[in-house]
């Protein structure tokens, strides 16, 4: 441990000049990366705050820690120490993760050094981007040290899910939704939780390629999939938000089968704001087939169907049209028991 310590410490030439005997008019001259190893801690702590972690800052960054590994037994709980070593942490594994080319520089000896001391250190800020590792081209060793520090980790699994959900990649959301989701020691409520955020964030999400596009589609699914096991009524509007992105596709046959069980989740869930919204779809249909438009079948039954399940008022009018249109007679059987259900509900 000691001696991958020291590797990372010095990993490059580190020359500390004697900047206490300079003129303090010289400082002007000097760099970011001088100007943090002559500050005093309070200084420091302001230089790595108002720049942030990019490829470009990757020089002060290394800087900053390495002042951490080489102070951290003269710091004891000192509330600036420790923030200096949360931001520079933090901040390296920012610049790592975003840059093939940082993670080159660095090499990945040091790169697994600079974990060992993360793991003596333990923070919650540091673990999203731990987490992020897995999904990059680090050396083997490197992701199980990565692995190690995020499962011996005392913080709640929640919170560091919740974290991951907010911060990281949709591939890195995907992957820790579906792991909350096996957690037995989350409640039903947390997973709840957990799967409106990350339907929250996958709506909000900026892809970058086509490759995280497919996953947002496929983190929106998992997440109505697991809204429905769960019956987590308190998703509706994010349910219902997906309902309207999916009917807005011209293409209904590409999403048709998503369509149907976000449509069969919304009855489930049996919320009055459900109802509304799938009363006015089946009577925009009813519109259409009045004109003699074609309809898919398949969507009108599950349609009607949930809101037979939801049984609320405000369906009553759009079902009873049912029965005077043209639609098939499986459809207009269904329509009438979903409003003899109304009937029992009032």
């Amino acid at each position: 441990m000691r001696k991958s310590l020291l590797t990372f410490v010095f990993f490059s030439i580190v020359f500390l000049p004697a900047f206490s005997q300079e003129n303090p008019g010289k400082r002007d001259n000097l760099t970011i990366e001088e100007r943090f190893i002559a500050s005093d801690l309070k200084d420091k702590l302001k230089i790595i705050t108002s720049v942030d972690p990019s490829p470009e800052s990757y020089d002060l960054y290394k800087k900053a820690l390495e002042y951490t590994v080489r102070n951290d037994v003269f710091y004891s709980n000192d509330p600036f120490f420790d923030e200096i070593y949360v931001r520079s942490a933090s901040g390296m594994l920012v610049i790592l993760n975003s840059s093939p080319k940082a993670r080159m520089k660095a090499g990945s000896s040091d790169i697994s050094a600079m974990l060992d001391f993360i793991s003596r250190r333990p923070d919650p800020v540091l673990l999203s981007h731990l987490f992020r590792m897995k999904n990059l081209k680090y050396s083997p060793e490197v992701i199980r040290k990565a692995e190690f520090i995020l499962k011996n980790s005392r913080v709640p699994f929640f919170s560091v899910a919740s974290d991951i959900i907010v911060k990281n990649s949709v591939l890195d959301k995907l992957e820790i939704l579906n792991i909350a989701m096996e957690r037995e020691s989350l409640s039903l409520l947390e997973k709840g939780e957990l799967a409106s955020r990350a339907m929250e964030a996958a709506f909000s999400y900026k892809v970058s390629d086509h490759r995280e596009t497919e996953t947002v589609k496929n983190l929106l699914k998992t997440c109505v999939d697991t809204i429905y096991e769960l019956r987590w009524s308190e998703a509706s509007g994010l349910v219902l938000r997906y309902f309207d992105q999916l009917i807005a596709y011209e293409n209904k046959d590409a999403v048709k089968g998503t369509l149907l069980k976000t449509i069969k989740t919304l009855g489930i869930l049996g919320t009055h704001e459900a109802a509304v919204r799938l009363s006015m779809y089946i009577g925009l249909i009813n519109s259409f087939v009045e004109k003699g438009l074609d309809y898919d079948e398949d969507i009108i039954l599950e349609v009607v169907s949930s809101l037979g399940q939801i049984g609320d008022l405000t369906a009553y009018e759009n079902l009873s049209a049912v029965e005077k249109l043209g639609y098939s007679e499986e459809i207009i059987s269904l329509s009438r028991e979903a409003v003899s259900r109304l009937k029992i509900s009032r």
